[in-house]
């Protein structure tokens, strides 16, 4: 049995005995006297916290995972700035990079959907996996996101943009287009940007 699962029904059961060891109290759901505190209910209570916690095995207790953050860009997977925010993210987990396979720029929240998308493994800096996508910034959010990933990233991270991104131009950029991509797929996205 799961931890989780154990302490729900642990928390099962002792309410179940408390209705069992007040019967006539105020305690039910039907009630509508305030409560009134008994020193035995909250011995009863807190022994029961103790116990669901001496009680957990160490092996139940996991490591916190990593972070899936994935990765994209307007400027292309070969660019310098997708490059740096990738070294620059590595360490806090999981990073899937998936870029347009040439410049996209000034294509807004544009999606591919006439044209063949085509996907190739790619390596860039020497050493970092990605994925060049033949298609906008958000197609390859959503590729990245639906079709690349085992599981929803934590995070997706757009840029850095070479070249601002202020004003009316996050109309027309494709860095944020990328970033608007996740968040209306319910996901929290920064778009980057460097002047």
């Amino acid at each position: 049995m799961d931890t989780e699962r154990f302490r729900v029904s642990l928390c099962w059961w002792v309410s179940s005995l408390v209705f069992r060891v007040f019967p006539c109290s105020n305690i039910g759901p039907m009630s509508m006297r305030p409560f009134r505190s008994s020193p035995f209910l909250h011995s009863l209570i807190a022994a029961a916290c103790v116990m669901a916690v001496a009680t957990t095995p160490a092996a139940q207790v996991s490591a916190p995972r990593p972070y899936r953050i994935l990765i994209s860009n307007d400027d292309g997977v070969r660019a310098p700035g997708l490059l740096a925010v990738a070294q620059a993210l590595q360490p806090l987990g999981e990073i899937i990079i998936a870029a347009p396979s040439d410049n996209q720029s000034g294509k807004g929240h544009s999606i591919t959907i006439a044209d063949p998308v085509y996907v190739d493994r790619v390596t860039i800096g020497g050493n970092l996996p990605a994925y060049s996508i033949s298609a906008t910034p958000a197609t390859c959010v959503k590729v990245g996101i639906r079709a690349l990933m085992t599981a929803k990233p934590d995070l997706v991270v757009s840029g850095i943009n070479r070249g601002y991104n202020l004003g009316m131009v996050t109309y027309v950029s494709g860095t944020a287009g990328a970033a608007r991509e996740a968040a209306l797929m319910g996901i929290p996205a920064i778009a980057s940007s460097l002047w």
